[in-house]
């Protein structure tokens, strides 16, 4: 009973039927869905892992970072941040190990972000800024996808808060097909 009262299962719930029935939707259990998923607690980040992607040569390296989820039965791939990388980068395992450690159960919501970037940019082991724009937007995607919201979005939110928050942004290829400047020969 205490664990009922502690997290108002009966009244949310009641609350959620009667959503549903008002709404009167034509998918009352997809509905229902968007209601727990408003307030579900937001994932929170079990680990991150950092490796080095080659070419078909060998030559060019990249680095990738992923970032991953424990959820009640496995993990949960939610982000993905490939940056162009100049170094080899032997402390890849280190960083991953530190990284890991710092951002260890840190929530996947948007008002956290700036902590988690704040957390990456403290690093000051060697290559470090090598590993850090991957795992920063490998995070932001986490982020964008925890939030339900498009990556072009979310950032465009991010970087402009003070505009509207159902402007428009533009894609680039939509708007070269769209403004005809677009050439095939």
């Amino acid at each position: 009973m205490d664990y009922l009262a502690t997290h108002e299962l009966t009244q949310r719930l009641n609350d959620i039927v009667n959503n549903t029935i008002r709404a009167r939707a034509d998918d009352p259990f997809a509905y229902m869905a968007q209601q727990f998923l408003a307030i579900a607690q937001p994932p929170t980040i079990s680990h991150v892992t950092v490796s080095n992607i080659l070419d078909q040569t060998g030559s060019f390296r990249s680095l990738q970072a992923d970032v991953y989820s424990w959820q009640p039965s496995s993990f949960v791939h939610l982000g993905r941040g490939v940056w162009p990388s100049a170094t080899e980068g032997d402390n890849v395992a280190e960083l991953c190990n530190l990284i890991t450690s710092q951002l260890k159960l840190k929530p996947l919501k948007s008002e956290s972000l700036s902590e988690l970037d704040k957390t990456l940019s403290d690093l000051k082991e060697p290559n470090a800024s090598v590993v850090i724009p991957a795992v920063s937007l490998a995070i932001s995607r986490a982020v964008a996808h925890a939030t339900r919201q498009d990556l072009y979005l979310f950032l465009h939110k991010r970087s402009n808060p003070e505009k509207l928050p159902n402007a428009v942004v533009s894609l680039p290829l939509v708007d070269i097909v769209k403004s005809n400047k677009l050439s095939f020969g």
